[in-house]
C-alpha cells in the first residue's frame, strides 16, 4: 500500500468518525479534529518533497467553507469547515473541491426527498459531514478508476 492510499484511508476513517458524531449529536468532537490534524500533517510531511504547493492550495476549500459558515450564520457549521481545512492536504484541492460539490448535490437530493415525504420542514437542519463522507467515497472511486 502506498503512502497516498494510506493517508486517504486514514482521512476516510476520520470522516467516518466525524459523520457518526455529526448524526448523533450535531457536533464534531475535539478528538476528531485532533485526528484530522494529525492525518493532514502526516500527508503534508509525506508529500513535502513532491508537491508542497498543492498541499498549500488544498486548504482553500476549508477556508471557503469557514467563510461560508461565518457569512451564513452557521448554516454550514464551523466544524464542517474546520474538518475540511484539516483534511485538505490528505485529499488535495481538486478532489476535495469535487467532493464538496458532490456532497452539496447529495444533500440537496436527500432534502428534496425528505421534504416531499414531509419528514422535514424548511427550517430543519441536516448534518453535512455524512454527505461529505459519502461524496469522498464516490470521488475516490472516480479518481482511482
Amino acid at each position: 500500500m502506498d503512502r497516498e492510499m494510506m493517508t486517504e484511508l486514514l482521512g476516510f476513517g476520520v470522516l467516518f468518525l466525524a459523520s457518526v458524531q455529526d448524526i448523533r449529536k450535531r457536533e464534531i468532537p475535539v478528538m476528531v479534529f485532533a485526528a484530522a490534524a494529525v492525518t493532514g500533517t502526516l500527508s503534508v510531511l509525506l508529500t513535502m518533497t513532491d508537491e508542497l504547493q498543492s498541499a498549500a492550495l488544498s486548504i482553500i476549500p476549508g477556508i471557503l467553507l469557514l467563510a461560508a459558515a461565518f457569512l451564513s450564520r452557521e448554516g454550514i457549521g464551523y466544524g464542517d469547515g474546520l474538518l475540511v481545512l484539516l483534511l485538505g492536504p490528505v485529499y488535495g484541492w481538486m478532489r476535495l473541491s469535487a467532493g464538496i460539490c458532490v456532497a452539496f448535490l447529495l444533500t440537496a437530493l436527500v432534502c428534496v426527498v425528505l421534504l416531499v415525504l414531509r419528514r422535514v420542514h424548511r427550517s430543519s437542519r441536516l448534518p453535512f459531514v455524512p454527505f461529505l463522507t459519502a461524496a469522498m467515497g464516490v470521488i475516490h472511486f472516480v479518481y482511482s478508476g
